[in-house]
């Protein structure tokens, strides 16, 4: 425990709970390991003689971030502006959110020619919460694709997708 007069517990006076503590480990390839296995976005370390340093500009604090692959079906073009903005994704039944990183001209040109007929009711019951508003067009068969994200969050969706692969489409 820290002395009375020191700055760690001057620093924290009147801060309120929930207060945590971080942990430590000295084998880092086993914490990374656990951290891919688990699905966790990241890890964030720092030197152990450092102290806290606001900002970026020092290399006392490291990120490394996980990066996820999964293989989606696209299931819907969003249009804005009348032009391809985005991408609706599905992973079986579930929607996993919509993806525009990763998509060039080319792609956007070659997504406005497929046929896209279909309603939302061919794909989910009820609209998914982050598609209100959006002028979906629904596509007639759905395209076989590969993302890569940081996480899936409790929401279910993917989190910074971008599109690696997408059938038939040249990216």
């Amino acid at each position: 425990m820290p002395s009375e007069g020191s700055g760690c517990l001057r620093l924290t006076q009147g801060w309120q709970s929930p207060f945590y503590v971080a942990d430590e480990f000295e084998d880092g390839e086993a914490l990374w390991r656990w951290v891919e296995t688990n699905g966790w976005e990241g890890v964030v370390s720092k030197k152990k003689v450092s102290s806290y340093k606001e900002g970026k500009a020092h290399h006392d604090w490291i990120k490394r971030k996980t990066v996820h692959h999964m293989d989606v079906d696209i299931v819907g073009i969003i249009w804005k502006d009348g032009r391809v903005s985005s991408l609706v994704m599905r992973k079986g039944d579930r929607y996993m959110g919509r993806v525009s990183s990763g998509l060039n001209e080319r792609a956007k040109a070659a997504l406005r020619g497929l046929p896209a007929g279909r309603t939302r009711a061919d794909y989910w019951d009820a609209l998914p919460e982050g598609l209100r508003g959006a002028d979906v067009r629904w596509l007639d068969t759905p395209l076989a694709g590969r993302v890569s994200g940081r996480e899936v969050t409790d929401a279910g969706l993917l989190r910074h997708p971008k599109l690696i692969d997408l059938e038939g489409i040249p990216l």
